[in-house]
């Protein structure tokens, strides 16, 4: 164990660190030589037990200027903790990249509020000051930072601890730096080691990892927007498009429909001969299918579905739309927003539209 007055008159000892994002980082400590030579003295006794074998009854001579000597070399020493006094060091915490993956139709949206929880676990018998800068950029690169200061305790046992941070809308610039909608993060900054008043412990096994994750059922305002699905091919043999041709007394579309969405919504299901245009070019839209509201959050923060049920009719003139071969259909989801009102939304919300076609046609025989 050091003199206390060693590491703080000079400090012996050199810290590396490196911030890990999702991954354990940490900080070692290595002797530094130059600042040892020229740190204050302080005694190192050694303790050396020499054993002599004897010579099994052989007589040897022996001068009384003979000597056992043991030499010590300290220039190279581990250590397996230090103990003392740590003037404050300043480390660079390496820039750690990464990917966020951002859902798709968010461009519209504005938070209100959202969390940024940061875990750090650390095992330093030394207090540990973090200024941590985070840079959020999205797609059309723009940045917005971040930034924040956090007190990590020493640590007085041998266990590590476990420091939890959440940065909200109170504390920090969270919602502005999420708003951003940022698709690539970076973590940066610097960690001072030590306040150069009180004593702490080093050991060669001390490490301090960091931990971070984004909380967010979002409360948003919802501003108006549509939401286009995936285009798929209408499924109809040509037996079904055949008696559709000849025998159809009446069409209609029963869209079922399944909502957890906090606001009521409209959907439209177009008609095309390719997939490109069942949004934007239909020949045929059927709607619109009224979807309300579900209804308030429950106490454990999920939402019941509500099911409702539409019925379209379908024009006589459009029913070729429909049977021509290799037809398209996509649905177009229509928000209207929320006039500034701000409602909670979940990544597990959505709205499901199971439609099929039911149909009146003759039987028996008909005139080709």
């Amino acid at each position: 164990m050091l003199d206390p007055g060693v590491l703080h008159e000079g400090p012996v000892c050199e810290l590396q660190s490196d911030l890990a994002v999702e991954a354990h980082g940490g900080v070692s400590v290595q002797p530094w030589r130059d600042r040892y030579r020229a740190a204050e003295a302080f005694d190192l006794e050694v303790v050396a037990d020499v054993h002599v074998p004897g010579t099994e009854g052989a007589y040897v001579e022996i001068s009384s200027t003979d000597v056992i000597r043991v030499t010590v070399d300290p220039i190279a020493l581990s250590f397996r903790s230090v103990t003392g006094i740590v003037d404050p060091i300043t480390i660079d915490l390496e820039p750690e990249t990464t990917d966020l993956d951002i859902p798709d139709d968010l461009d519209d949206l504005q938070l209100q509020r959202a969390e940024l929880a940061l875990g750090f676990t650390t095992s330093l018998g030394m207090p540990i000051a973090i200024r941590l800068h985070v840079e959020g950029t999205n797609a059309q690169g723009g940045m917005v930072p971040l930034d924040t200061e956090i007190d990590l305790p020493a640590v007085s046992g041998s266990d590590p601890e476990l420091v939890n941070v959440v940065l909200d809308e109170q504390n920090s610039d969270v919602v502005a730096f999420l708003n951003n909608l940022p698709e690539t993060v970076v973590f940066s900054g610097t960690a001072r080691v030590g306040d150069g008043v009180s004593e702490g412990t080093v050991a060669s096994s001390d490490s301090v990892a960091a931990r971070w994750a984004i909380r967010a059922p979002m409360t948003v305002a919802l501003l108006a927007q549509e939401i286009n699905g995936d285009a798929t091919e209408l499924d109809l043999d040509d037996s079904t498009r055949r008696d559709l041709d000849q025998r159809l007394i009446g069409l209609t579309l029963e869209a079922d429909v399944t909502s957890t969405l906090p606001i009521e919504a409209v959907a439209y299901i177009g008609i095309a001969s390719d997939s490109t245009s069942t949004h934007t070019r239909p020949e045929l839209e059927l709607g619109p299918i009224t979807i309300p509201a579900a209804g308030p959050a429950r106490p454990d923060g999920g939402r019941d579905g509500v099911v409702s049920k539409t019925v379209v009719e379908v024009a006589e003139k459009d029913v070729g739309t429909i049977t021509q071969p290799f037809a398209w259909q996509g649905v177009r989801l229509v928000l209207p927003g929320t006039d500034g009102e701000f409602v909670t939304l979940r990544s597990t919300d959505e709205v499901r539209v199971r439609g099929f076609l039911r149909a009146r046609i003759l039987m028996g025989d008909v005139e080709e």
